[in-house]
């Protein structure tokens, strides 16, 4: 009876394959879980507001929250002027906040919400150049 020997070489490139496969896996899996992180992260100022239910008017009216907006903005509404105004998402979903969109003459546009909860005002950082 012939016995095979195996020599500890044969399982070598085994343990080489696994390993050299565990690194790129734990790459990827802590890269999807900081992308999804990040995304998870909402708009930034408005995750702490709860919205309104659409069966009723919104706590704030629409002449309210336009005049909270406009002493927020101070002189800059001497150099822009509201497009839209609304109380949904980009999804047509419930909101937490009216949203107002102030354009400048260049046509660079500035978001603004006050939100139903405390009145606040907020203004989005990525276009509040407009406003200047």
């Amino acid at each position: 009876m012939r016995t095979e020997i195996k020599h500890k070489r044969d399982d070598d490139w085994k343990v080489w394959a696994s390993r050299r496969a565990v690194l790129p896996a734990l790459l990827c899996a802590a890269t999807l879980a900081g992308i999804r992180f990040l995304l998870a992260q909402g708009e930034a100022g408005s995750s702490h507001h709860p919205t309104y239910d659409v069966n009723k008017p919104p706590p704030i009216n629409l002449v309210e929250a336009y005049g909270l907006a406009a002493q927020h903005l101070g002189e800059a509404t001497n150099r822009v002027h509201c497009v839209t105004a609304t109380c949904h998402d980009r999804d047509g979903n419930r909101s937490a906040a009216w949203t107002f969109e102030f354009s400048n003459t260049n046509g660079h546009r500035a978001n603004a919400k006050v939100f139903f909860s405390d009145k606040s005002v907020w203004i989005d950082p990525k276009t509040a150049s407009a406003l200047n």
